[in-house]
């Protein structure tokens, strides 16, 4: 009995000693400066599916005040754009992350999207309507210490 608990903790102490290996897809996973360098967009895996929420200005402010106020939802205009999922459903495929969503606070319209981690480490999004050939692209930024 001592023998089997002594082999049942060994076990366990090496499974626990084991590094938790990320998926391939958590690569985007992190805060990033969007385009405009004026908002920062924390990227997250939850499940099989990453989502992405406003979590602030690059000036270190946390607006509150300002609000969805272009929501094509009148009783969602008042809501603030600060912690708001602004984009989501993304599922990794191996080389991008695809069959997802953005929402334009700048004019309230929502997109189909797509992401792609480029070799210089920007990550690439892609705004669409229909297919990805009629849409626009914006480069972001992963936020460091350098550049918060």
């Amino acid at each position: 009995m001592l023998a089997i608990r002594i082999v049942f903790g060994v076990v366990l102490a090496t499974l626990l000693a084991l590094p938790i290996r990320a998926e391939p897809g958590d690569a985007l996973v992190g805060i990033w400066i969007n385009s405009d360098s004026d908002g920062l967009i924390q990227l997250e895996r939850r499940g099989e599916r990453y989502f992405g929420k406003i979590v602030g200005a690059t000036d270190g402010s946390q607006d509150t005040a300002r609000k969805d106020r272009n929501n094509p939802d009148p009783a969602l205009r008042n809501r603030p754009l600060l912690g708001m999922t602004m984009m989501g459903e993304y599922r990794f495929d191996g080389k991008r992350w695809s069959d997802g969503w953005i929402y334009d606070p700048d004019n309230g319209k929502r997109y189909r999207s797509r992401l792609t981690l480029r070799s210089d480490g920007r990550l690439e999004v892609r705004g669409f309507v229909g297919a990805p050939l009629f849409g626009r692209t914006q480069i972001w930024a992963r936020q460091t210490e350098s550049n918060q």
